[in-house]
């Protein structure tokens, strides 16, 4: 075993035992307190993101700048991206003023309701000095983090149309549109080395039996008027529909907050859950493109053409909610879940976790579920994507397999103990901020 290696083994070992301590105090304002980083997590989900990819990108983006802010007013974890310090800056006020900054610039129009919503951070925050190096380090590293992903990728024209044939991928009823963001695959991740890392093995050929055996199962239960859907089943997948950066967001806000985690935990947790789901997006996209597998919509109705005989068509099934349009394989929901899930049992180094929540997309409305641990969860919501229609069972475990991947190499590389650093900056764009 070589020393980075015993490094990288005693780090992680001192990480969960960490985050698993509770924090010593956790009244809103108070110098440990992690409200201020759920606060504006809330509010960046209420935002009107449009899909998403780009909901995870800005959450990203917002939650680097609030670790880089905190750490700049008080240093324990390597930052994303930014260097800049100010010992005499309140680390809140930092974190507020950083989240208000992205979020304006991502949606100028509502900057009425954010200016509210950073007063509002602030009356927490003792006046004087330090609150006001607070709210200028926070704005200064907002612009920072903004600056180096304003040319990451996210902007390019990247069309995705492949050519037609049994098994390819192509645009899904009833809105029959192009792929969604397709140039996401450019998009430089926050925490991995490249968008190829972790590529899985291809899908189950037309042919053989296990593709027939996951094409039944969805022909069955994922159907829009399946009688063999249980009613549970269906909660199940209505509930998970809702987009992964907001539900797992959401996970990690009930986890810092039952564990009394500080400001700074609080803050490394979200940006690394969110920084892994963007990069979640950015791999299962890469992967999507180069296996360009059809959706079992078109599968289904075209069952004629795979040369299977186990796989009868049928020409007017549909999904139980509409088929996103994008490839099949993997499931990016089903990683990103698996991403996230990684995270959480390695930083509060435990798998047990009972909770309950409400989704977005619950239906009945405001119904929720519960789980005992992160792991259960983790795989309802892979479930979840068979249940909808969306997706073939070999999809799903795929990407859960990739996520969990994602979710270690994230947690073992970003934004660790200064104690813990074993060479030069991490998690920072490359001088090129592209792919090879």
């Amino acid at each position: 075993m070589t020393s980075l290696h015993r490094i990288i083994i005693a780090c992680v070992t001192v990480l969960a035992l960490a985050a698993a301590s509770p924090s010593t105090a956790s009244t809103r304002g108070g110098p440990s307190s992690g409200e201020v980083i759920r606060e504006w997590n809330e509010t960046a989900r209420s935002q009107a993101f449009g899909n998403p990819l780009r909901l995870a990108r800005i959450l990203a983006i917002m939650h680097a700048a609030q670790h880089d802010s905190v750490n700049g007013a008080e240093t324990r974890y390597e930052t994303y991206t930014s260097t800049v310090h100010d010992p005499e800056a309140d680390a809140e006020a930092a974190a507020a003023a950083a989240a208000h900054e992205v979020l304006v610039a991502f949606f100028p129009e509502n900057r009425a309701a954010l200016d509210a919503q950073l007063a509002d951070s602030l009356s927490g925050v003792r006046d004087g000095d330090a609150e006001d190096a607070g709210v200028a380090l926070g704005r200064a590293v907002g612009d920072i983090v903004l600056e180096a992903r304003a040319d990451d990728g996210y902007s390019t024209s990247d069309p995705f149309s492949p050519a037609p044939g049994p098994g390819i991928w192509e645009p899904t009823p009833p809105a029959l549109a192009p792929m969604l963001e397709p140039q996401f695959q450019n998009v430089v991740p926050f925490t991995l080395r490249d968008r190829r890392q972790f590529r899985p093995h291809p899908q189950p050929s037309l042919t053989s039996s296990r593709y027939a055996r996951d094409y039944n199962e969805v022909k069955l239960v994922g159907q829009d008027i399946s009688s063999a859907r249980t009613f549970d089943q269906t909660h199940i997948a209505h509930f998970w529909a809702e987009p992964s950066p907001s539900g797992w967001s959401r996970v990690g806000n009930l986890v810092s907050a039952r564990y009394r985690y500080d400001l700074h935990r609080t803050a490394r947790l979200q940006a690394l859950l969110n920084m892994a789901m963007a990069d979640g997006f950015v791999v299962g996209w890469y992967q999507k493109r180069e296996f360009a597998f059809w959706r079992p919509v078109t599968a289904i109705r075209k069952g004629a053409t795979d040369r299977n005989r186990a796989t009868a068509p049928d020409p007017s099934w549909l999904s139980l909610r509409p088929t996103p349009a994008l490839p099949d394989y993997p499931s990016t929901h089903s990683l990103l879940g698996g991403a996230a899930a990684e995270i959480l049992r390695r930083f509060t180094g435990r798998n047990a976790f009972p909770f309950c929540m409400v989704s977005t997309t619950s239906a009945p409305a405001a119904t929720e579920r519960c789980w005992d641990s992160f792991t259960r969860a983790e795989l309802e919501n892979a479930e979840s994507r068979v249940l909808v229609g969306f997706h073939f069972r070999s999809a799903i475990e795929t990407g859960v397999e990739v996520g969990r991947k994602v979710g270690k190499f994230a947690i073992r590389h970003s934004l660790l103990p200064l104690s813990c650093k074993t060479g030069g900056p991490r998690g920072r764009l490359g001088p090129a901020g592209r792919h090879g």
